[in-house]
């Protein structure tokens, strides 16, 4: 993240989603974002409370907003209920403790036996190391 506080230190900080959280600073300031949520709504009615509740609740907010829409060259206005904030990440899995995630494909098997891997390399002596070399270049042709 970007320092948006500008050196002010962040009292507290709720990340939803990406571009969808709140910052609290020590002067009692907030930077509130929500990415498709009118900017009128988010300032008005959103408040940091919202995004708590959000968060820690697992539950999605909906608010109304009034949009102006074009069809065929007529602009018409009208209100639209939708979801503003939401806890639910389509790109991450989020752990049984609701803080700690992982991106979709992430597998910790794979991740344990390349570590194991590492480990075995680790402990070849030099001769070894360079007999596999040898082994990879005639392989590979190189």
């Amino acid at each position: 993240m970007k320092d948006e506080c500008a050196g002010t230190p962040i009292a507290e900080c709720v990340c939803l989603r990406p571009k969808m959280y709140s910052i609290l600073k020590a002067d009692e300031k907030n930077i509130k974002k929500a990415k498709g949520v009118k900017k009128n709504v988010v300032k008005k009615i959103i408040t940091h409370e919202h995004y708590k509740e959000t968060l820690f609740g697992a539950k999605q907010l909906r608010h109304g907003m009034n949009i102006l829409r074009s069809e065929g060259h007529e602009i018409y206005g009208m209100h639209m209920n939708k979801i503003s904030l939401s806890p639910f990440d389509s790109k991450r899995w989020i752990d049984e403790d609701g803080i700690h995630t992982k991106a979709y494909g992430y597998k910790e098997e794979e991740l344990e036996q390349m570590e194991a891997e590492l480990a075995e390399l680790e402990e070849c002596t030099d001769e070894e190391l360079e007999e596999m070399e040898a082994e990879l270049s005639e392989l590979l042709g190189w």
